[in-house]
């Protein structure tokens, strides 16, 4: 459910931050990559990588929030842990929160902007919001480098050489 309207989520089957997801559909990758090299490799060029709404690496295009699931919680509090260096002080100053601590820390719910709102974070009062973009935006480029990898690592070990993107 999305925690601020109740109401029933289908996009968000996984989680960019979740090392199960990652796993798995890297074995589906590596599995389909090996089919179609044996039935069609002649025909390939490359592949085309996509996850996410519409294939495009985000979970939907929608002003709806999205994961914020056990994974994505628990990857957001190591990443801040690394990005502040452990100090809670930098942290609460950062985000200027005297509460603020990388053991509580939450996903923002009021990370989308809506009509009429500014598209520009103001870092003054917005540190948190920021982070939490950050993060995302790294945690898909990490993603997308994992399947490039199992993509490229696939055509290796099948003698091959083509192209991966996304």
């Amino acid at each position: 459910l999305d925690p601020r309207t109740k109401e029933k989520r289908t996009l968000d089957q996984f989680s960019f931050s979740s090392t199960k997801w990652r796993e798995e559909t890297g074995r589906a990758l590596d599995e389909f990559i090996r089919f179609c090299e044996r039935e069609y490799g002649d025909h390939i060029v490359g592949y085309h990588l996509a996850a996410g709404a519409a294939g495009e690496w985000s979970y939907s295009w929608t002003p709806a929030l999205s994961d914020y699931s056990d994974a994505q919680l628990a990857a957001f509090r190591r990443w801040l842990r690394e990005l502040y260096g452990g100090d809670r002080e930098a942290l609460r100053r950062a985000w200027k929160d005297a509460q603020a601590d990388f053991e509580t820390a939450r996903i923002p719910l009021d990370r989308t902007r809506g009509n009429g709102e500014p598209s520009l974070l103001d870092p003054a009062r917005e540190r948190r919001i920021i982070d939490y973009l950050a993060f995302h935006s790294e945690t898909v480029a990490e993603a997308i480098l994992h399947f490039a990898r199992v993509c490229k690592a696939t055509l290796r070990d099948m003698g091959r050489r083509k192209v991966c993107g996304v």
